[in-house]
C-alpha cells in the first residue's frame, strides 16, 4: 500500500475506534478528507488492498454521516471504483447500497444525491449484486428524476444517466424498472445535448442497455422519437464515443423489430451505418472497432425484413466493406458478423447477388466455410453461400470454383440436427439447379450418399435433399451407377427415367438476424 493512504487510513481508522460516534468528532472531517485525497491519489492495487485493510468500513460508515462526509465519501467512490471490480464488491458488502438509496432519495438535498449517483455509477459498472439491491431499494425513480430537476447541476445529470446506464446493463428488472420510471423519455431528452458532452453519451449508453432484447422498450424509444436523434448522433465522428453508443442503440433497436428498421431507413440511418463500415477501411484510421461492429449489426438487422434497405445498403457501398471485413478470418466477430450481414443483403435481391460476385465476395466466405463446423462462422458463410446459389447462375459456377462444393458435403455429414447441415443440403439443392457441371462435381465428389442419408431426418432436411437428388440425378446428365446403386428407389420417385427432364429443385433462401450483449 502506498505510504500516504497507509498513514491515512491508519490515521482515520484509530479515529473510529474511539467509539460510534467517532464520525461526529470535529477533527475527523480534516482526517477523513485526507484519507480520501490518499486514495484517489493511489493506484488500483494500493485502493485494492485499503479496501481490504478497513478503508470499505470507513467509507460505508462516512455514507451515513451527515452533509460533507457523505458527499465527500460517494464522489472519491465515484472518482475511483469504476474499473476495480474487487474494490467495488468489498464496498457492495461493506452495506454501501442501503445508504446510498437513501441519500440519492434525499433529491432536496442535490449535492448528496449527485455523490450518491457517482458512486452507484461506479458500483453497478462491474457489480451484478449492486444492480439489482439499488433497484430493490427504491433507487431508480430518484435517479431518474434527478435527470430533469431544475437544481441539477450538469455534473449531476450526467452522474445520474451514468448510474441508469449501468443499472440497466445485463438486468432485465432493471431495463422494465426504467421504463415504468419513465427513464426513456429524459433519457432521449439528454439526445440533444452537446454530441461530445459525457452526458449525451451516458444517456445514448443507457438507450443500448434499455433496448437489448426488449421489445418494449425499443418500441417507446421509436414512440419517443429516439431513432432520429440516435441517426444524427452516428455523424459525430468515427472515434466519438457517442457514436459507438448511437451505432449499439440502432443494433439493439433493429433487433427482431420491423417497424423499427424502417424507422432507421426512412430517418436516414443506411448511409452514415455505411460510412462508419467505409471508415473502418481507410488506411491510417482507427480500423475495425465496436463502433464498426455495432453498425454491421444494425445493417444486418435491418436487412432481413426490406429489400429497400438491401438495394439501399448496395448504393450507399455497404458490400465492399463487409467483404473486406470477412478477409479479417473466422475468429474476429466482424467477420462473423459481416458474412450473416451479407447473408440477408442478398436475400431476394439479384443485384445484391451480383455485387458480391463482382466485389470478388464469394471466396472469402468459402474460406470462413471451411471452419468448424459448429462455428458461427461456418453457419453463416454457408447460408450466404446458398442464398447467393438461388436463381444465379454465374454464382453457382463461381461458388464451384472457388471450391465450396467438397466442403458442403462434408457437413452434411455434421450433424443432421444442426442448422449448418440444412444450409449446406439447401445450397447443394441450389447450387446443382440447371448446372451439369455442378452436377458432375457433387457425384464426383461424393454427395449423393449422404444426401440419401439425410432423407427422413426432417422436414425441411428431406426437401433440401430430395432436391438436390432430383437434380443431381438429372436424365440429361444421365444417371451413375453410383447413384443407382446408392438410391434407386429415391432417384426413381424423385425423377423417373421415363418421365424425360425434370424441372429441377432449388432451395429457398435465408435471412437472420442477431444483437450481441452491449
Amino acid at each position: 500500500m502506498a505510504e500516504a493512504l497507509h498513514a491515512a487510513l491508519g490515521a482515520v481508522s484509530a479515529q473510529s475506534s474511539s467509539g460510534p460516534n467517532w464520525i461526529t468528532d470535529p477533527t475527523s472531517e480534516p482526517l477523513f478528507k485526507t484519507f480520501c485525497e490518499a486514495y484517489t491519489a493511489a493506484d488500483d492495487s494500493a485502493r485494492t488492498e485499503a479496501i481490504h485493510a478497513g478503508a470499505a468500513g470507513v467509507f460505508v460508515a462516512a455514507l451515513g454521516a451527515p452533509g460533507s462526509f457523505s458527499i465527500l465519501a460517494g464522489n472519491t467512490l465515484g472518482r475511483t471504483c469504476g474499473d476495480n471490480a474487487a474494490a467495488n464488491t468489498a464496498v457492495v458488502t461493506a452495506g454501501a447500497v442501503p445508504l446510498l438509496a437513501a441519500l440519492v432519495l434525499q433529491t432536496s438535498d442535490v449535492a448528496s444525491a449527485a455523490a450518491a449517483a457517482r458512486a452507484m455509477q461506479a458500483l453497478t459498472s462491474t457489480n451484478d449484486t449492486a444492480r439489482d439491491s439499488l433497484r430493490e431499494a427504491g433507487a431508480i425513480q430518484p435517479l431518474v428524476q434527478l435527470l430533469s430537476t431544475a437544481d441539477s447541476s450538469a455534473e449531476c445529470v450526467a452522474a445520474a444517466a451514468g448510474a441508469l446506464r449501468f443499472l440497466a446493463r445485463n438486468n432485465d428488472s432493471n431495463r422494465d424498472a426504467l421504463r415504468e420510471a419513465g427513464a426513456v423519455a429524459q433519457l432521449i431528452a439528454l439526445l440533444k445535448c452537446d454530441p461530445q458532452a459525457e452526458v449525451t453519451a451516458h444517456a445514448a449508453a443507457a438507450l443500448t442497455n434499455m433496448a437489448f432484447r426488449n421489445s418494449l422498450n425499443a418500441e417507446f424509444i421509436r414512440k419517443g422519437g429516439g431513432i432520429p436523434l440516435l441517426v444524427s448522433l452516428l455523424r459525430a465522428g468515427t472515434e466519438a464515443d457517442i457514436t459507438k453508443f448511437a451505432s449499439g442503440a440502432l443494433a439493439n433497436l433493429t433487433y427482431e423489430c420491423e417497424e423499427n428498421c424502417e424507422a432507421v431507413r426512412a430517418d436516414g440511418g443506411i448511409p452514415p451505418l455505411v460510412a462508419l463500415l467505409e471508415a473502418a477501411c481507410l488506411p491510417g484510421g482507427a480500423g475495425v472497432t465496436d463502433t464498426t461492429a455495432f453498425a454491421v449489426d444494425a445493417l444486418r438487422n435491418m436487412a432481413r425484413f426490406s429489400d429497400a434497405v438491401r438495394d439501399e445498403a448496395r448504393h450507399a457501398g455497404a458490400l465492399p466493406p463487409l467483404i473486406a471485413f470477412l478477409l479479417l478470418g473466422a475468429g474476429h466477430s466482424v467477420a462473423r458478423g459481416a458474412a450473416c450481414c451479407l447473408r440477408n443483403l442478398v436475400s431476394g435481391n439479384e443485384q445484391n447477388k451480383d455485387a458480391v460476385r463482382d466485389a470478388g465476395g464469394i471466396p472469402p466466405l468459402v474460406a470462413l466455410l471451411q471452419s468448424p463446423p459448429s462455428s458461427e462462422a461456418c453457419l453463416h458463410a454457408c447460408a450466404c453461400l446458398r442464398n447467393l446459389a438461388r436463381g444465379n447462375a454465374a454464382n453457382r459456377d463461381a461458388i464451384r470454383e472457388a471450391g465450396a462444393i467438397p466442403v458442403f458435403i462434408t457437413l452434411l455429414a455434421h450433424d443432421s440436427s444442426a442448422e449448418v447441415t440444412a444450409h449446406a443440403a439447401a445450397a447443394l439443392a441450389n447450387m446443382s439447379f440447371e448446372n451439369a457441371a455442378n452436377q458432375t462435381a457433387i457425384r464426383d465428389g461424393g454427395g449423393v450418399r449422404p444426401l440419401v442419408g439425410l432423407i427422413g431426418s426432417s422436414a425441411d432436411l428431406t426437401a433440401y435433399a430430395s432436391g438436390a437428388l432430383a437434380n443431381v440425378a438429372n436424365p440429361l446428365t444421365r444417371i451413375t451407377e453410383k447413384i443407382q446403386s446408392a438410391c434407386v428407389p429415391v432417384a426413381q420417385m424423385l425423377c423417373p427415367p421415363s418421365s424425360g427432364r425434370g424441372s429441377g429443385s432449388a432451395g429457398p433462401e435465408d435471412v437472420v438476424t442477431e444483437a450481441p450483449p452491449k
